[in-house]
Protein backbone atom coordinates (compact mmCIF):
# COMPACT_ATOMS: atom_id res chain seq x y z
CA UNK A 1 0.00 0.00 0.00
CA UNK A 2 1.50 3.10 -1.58
CA UNK A 3 0.13 6.49 0.23
CA UNK A 4 2.16 8.50 -1.89
CA UNK A 5 2.18 11.30 1.46
CA UNK A 6 4.64 13.47 -0.46
CA UNK A 7 2.02 14.82 -2.51
CA UNK A 8 0.71 16.09 0.46
CA UNK A 9 3.03 16.53 3.16
CA UNK A 10 4.32 20.04 2.84
CA UNK A 11 0.34 20.76 3.33
CA UNK A 12 0.72 19.57 6.84
CA UNK A 13 1.22 22.43 9.39
CA UNK A 14 -0.25 20.91 12.60
CA UNK A 15 3.54 21.86 13.88
CA UNK A 16 2.52 25.77 13.61
CA UNK A 17 -1.51 25.28 13.39
CA UNK A 18 -3.20 23.62 16.14
CA UNK A 19 -6.69 23.90 13.65
CA UNK A 20 -4.88 22.07 10.93
CA UNK A 21 -6.84 19.78 8.23
CA UNK A 22 -6.47 16.07 9.25
CA UNK A 23 -4.81 14.22 6.38
CA UNK A 24 -6.10 10.50 5.08
CA UNK A 25 -5.37 7.64 7.58
CA UNK A 26 -3.96 4.55 5.30
CA UNK A 27 -5.90 1.87 6.81
CA UNK A 28 -8.12 2.12 9.81
CA UNK A 29 -9.93 -0.39 11.83
CA UNK A 30 -13.15 0.39 13.46
CA UNK A 31 -14.71 -1.63 16.38
CA UNK A 32 -13.55 -4.91 15.28
CA UNK A 33 -13.39 -8.10 17.30
CA UNK A 34 -10.85 -11.21 16.86
CA UNK A 35 -8.82 -9.61 14.11
CA UNK A 36 -5.36 -10.82 12.40
CA UNK A 37 -3.67 -8.18 10.30
CA UNK A 38 -0.72 -10.13 8.64
CA UNK A 39 2.00 -9.62 5.86
CA UNK A 40 1.02 -6.27 4.83
CA UNK A 41 3.57 -3.46 3.66
CA UNK A 42 2.39 0.11 3.98
CA UNK A 43 4.35 2.95 2.65
CA UNK A 44 4.61 7.02 2.58
CA UNK A 45 0.67 7.63 3.98
CA UNK A 46 -0.04 11.18 4.02
CA UNK A 47 -1.05 10.49 7.89
CA UNK A 48 -0.81 7.84 10.14
CA UNK A 49 -0.32 4.01 8.69
CA UNK A 50 -2.66 1.90 10.58
CA UNK A 51 -5.51 3.39 13.09
CA UNK A 52 -7.24 1.01 15.39
CA UNK A 53 -10.15 2.34 17.14
CA UNK A 54 -12.66 0.36 19.76
CA UNK A 55 -11.30 -2.97 18.87
CA UNK A 56 -10.96 -6.19 20.59
CA UNK A 57 -8.44 -9.03 20.65
CA UNK A 58 -6.33 -7.73 17.41
CA UNK A 59 -2.95 -8.96 16.31
CA UNK A 60 -1.09 -7.52 13.80
CA UNK A 61 2.21 -9.15 12.77
CA UNK A 62 4.96 -9.28 10.16
CA UNK A 63 3.96 -5.88 8.78
CA UNK A 64 6.45 -3.42 6.99
CA UNK A 65 5.75 0.15 7.75
CA UNK A 66 7.64 2.70 6.28
CA UNK A 67 8.14 6.80 5.67
CA UNK A 68 10.98 9.50 5.70
CA UNK A 69 11.81 10.46 9.10
CA UNK A 70 10.86 13.96 7.98
CA UNK A 71 7.25 12.82 6.82
CA UNK A 72 4.63 14.62 9.52
CA UNK A 73 2.60 12.83 11.74
CA UNK A 74 3.09 9.77 9.75
CA UNK A 75 2.45 7.32 12.87
CA UNK A 76 2.99 3.60 12.45
CA UNK A 77 0.17 2.11 14.54
CA UNK A 78 -1.82 4.13 16.51
CA UNK A 79 -4.38 2.45 19.11
CA UNK A 80 -7.17 4.06 20.96
CA UNK A 81 -10.16 2.58 22.93
CA UNK A 82 -9.12 -0.88 22.45
CA UNK A 83 -8.63 -4.07 24.49
CA UNK A 84 -6.27 -7.13 23.37
CA UNK A 85 -4.03 -5.54 20.92
CA UNK A 86 -1.03 -8.05 20.03
CA UNK A 87 1.66 -6.24 17.95
CA UNK A 88 4.66 -8.85 17.26
CA UNK A 89 7.65 -9.10 14.61
CA UNK A 90 7.17 -5.22 12.89
CA UNK A 91 9.45 -3.25 11.25
CA UNK A 92 8.01 0.64 11.51
CA UNK A 93 10.17 3.19 10.41
CA UNK A 94 8.10 6.94 10.27
CA UNK A 95 8.24 10.44 10.90
CA UNK A 96 5.88 10.21 14.08
CA UNK A 97 5.36 7.35 16.71
CA UNK A 98 6.22 4.08 15.97
CA UNK A 99 3.65 3.01 17.81
CA UNK A 100 1.29 5.16 19.55
CA UNK A 101 -1.63 4.13 22.67
CA UNK A 102 -4.14 6.61 23.65
CA UNK A 103 -6.60 7.18 25.96
CA UNK A 104 -9.07 3.72 26.85
CA UNK A 105 -6.18 1.19 25.31
CA UNK A 106 -5.86 -1.59 27.60
CA UNK A 107 -4.10 -4.75 27.70
CA UNK A 108 -1.27 -4.76 24.80
CA UNK A 109 1.47 -6.79 24.21
CA UNK A 110 4.43 -5.11 22.07
CA UNK A 111 7.02 -7.54 20.91
CA UNK A 112 10.12 -8.01 18.71
CA UNK A 113 9.49 -4.55 16.50
CA UNK A 114 12.12 -2.88 15.59
CA UNK A 115 11.61 1.60 15.45
CA UNK A 116 13.67 3.76 13.64
CA UNK A 117 13.54 6.29 12.49
CA UNK A 118 10.13 7.68 14.19
CA UNK A 119 9.73 8.98 17.73
CA UNK A 120 9.71 5.67 19.64
CA UNK A 121 6.98 3.70 21.07
CA UNK A 122 4.42 6.45 22.91
CA UNK A 123 1.59 6.42 25.48
CA UNK A 124 -0.07 9.35 24.53
CA UNK A 125 -0.51 12.13 24.46
CA UNK A 126 -3.27 11.93 27.40
CA UNK A 127 -5.44 14.28 29.27
CA UNK A 128 -5.87 16.71 26.59
CA UNK A 129 -10.07 16.92 27.16
CA UNK A 130 -12.14 16.07 29.64
CA UNK A 131 -14.06 12.12 29.73
CA UNK A 132 -11.04 10.23 28.16
CA UNK A 133 -10.65 7.08 29.89
CA UNK A 134 -7.96 5.38 31.89
CA UNK A 135 -4.62 3.54 30.17
CA UNK A 136 -3.49 0.37 31.64
CA UNK A 137 -1.74 -2.88 31.28
CA UNK A 138 0.84 -1.72 28.47
CA UNK A 139 3.95 -4.82 27.74
CA UNK A 140 6.70 -3.82 25.06
CA UNK A 141 9.53 -6.35 25.21
CA UNK A 142 12.51 -7.56 23.00
CA UNK A 143 12.06 -4.49 21.10
CA UNK A 144 14.73 -2.54 19.34
CA UNK A 145 14.92 1.15 18.84
CA UNK A 146 18.05 2.73 15.93
CA UNK A 147 17.95 6.66 15.44
CA UNK A 148 14.89 7.66 16.83
CA UNK A 149 14.35 10.70 18.79
CA UNK A 150 12.89 9.17 21.87
CA UNK A 151 13.08 5.39 23.02
CA UNK A 152 10.04 4.62 25.53
CA UNK A 153 7.52 7.90 25.82
CA UNK A 154 4.84 8.66 28.12
CA UNK A 155 3.40 11.94 27.15
CA UNK A 156 0.43 13.96 28.59
CA UNK A 157 -1.13 17.81 28.30
CA UNK A 158 -0.81 20.04 30.83
CA UNK A 159 -4.41 20.90 31.09
CA UNK A 160 -7.08 20.81 34.10
CA UNK A 161 -9.15 18.08 34.46
CA UNK A 162 -12.38 16.90 36.25
CA UNK A 163 -11.38 13.72 36.88
CA UNK A 164 -8.06 12.45 37.07
CA UNK A 165 -6.75 10.56 34.21
CA UNK A 166 -4.76 7.49 35.35
CA UNK A 167 -2.01 5.34 33.11
CA UNK A 168 -0.97 2.19 35.13
CA UNK A 169 0.87 -0.80 34.79
CA UNK A 170 3.60 -0.33 32.20
CA UNK A 171 6.50 -3.10 31.49
CA UNK A 172 9.39 -2.49 29.50
CA UNK A 173 11.28 -4.94 29.24
CA UNK A 174 14.40 -6.14 27.01
CA UNK A 175 15.01 -3.34 25.48
CA UNK A 176 17.89 -2.31 22.94
CA UNK A 177 18.54 1.29 21.97
CA UNK A 178 21.30 2.64 19.60
CA UNK A 179 21.74 5.91 18.60
CA UNK A 180 18.70 7.10 20.46
CA UNK A 181 18.16 11.00 21.36
CA UNK A 182 16.04 10.57 24.93
CA UNK A 183 15.52 6.76 25.66
CA UNK A 184 12.75 7.00 28.15
CA UNK A 185 11.17 9.84 28.84
CA UNK A 186 7.64 10.76 30.99
CA UNK A 187 6.63 14.26 29.57
CA UNK A 188 3.86 15.69 31.66
CA UNK A 189 3.78 19.12 30.07
CA UNK A 190 3.43 18.12 26.39
CA UNK A 191 3.32 20.94 23.86
CA UNK A 192 3.25 20.03 20.01
CA UNK A 193 2.77 23.52 18.66
CA UNK A 194 4.10 27.20 19.74
CA UNK A 195 1.84 27.82 22.20
CA UNK A 196 -0.30 25.39 24.53
CA UNK A 197 -2.27 26.29 27.91
CA UNK A 198 0.14 26.39 30.80
CA UNK A 199 -1.81 24.84 33.88
CA UNK A 200 -1.66 21.77 36.21
CA UNK A 201 -1.57 18.28 34.59
CA UNK A 202 -3.97 15.56 36.48
CA UNK A 203 -2.47 12.53 35.14
CA UNK A 204 -1.33 10.17 37.48
CA UNK A 205 1.36 7.96 36.10
CA UNK A 206 1.93 4.36 38.02
CA UNK A 207 5.13 2.94 36.23
CA UNK A 208 6.91 -0.61 36.26
CA UNK A 209 10.41 0.11 34.31
CA UNK A 210 12.40 -3.29 34.10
Amino acid sequence: MDGQGSSAWETNDCQKNPNCHTLPTTMKFDFITNGYIHHLHSINSKQSHFVVYGCEHMTFTRLKIIAPYDSPNTDGIKIGKSNGINITSVTIGTGDDCVAMLAGTRNVWISDVFCGPGHGISVGSLGKNDGEEDLDNIVVKNCTFSGTSNGVRIKSWAAQLKKTLIASNFLYEDIVMDNVQYPIIIDQDYCPHPTCPNQVCTLMPHLNIL
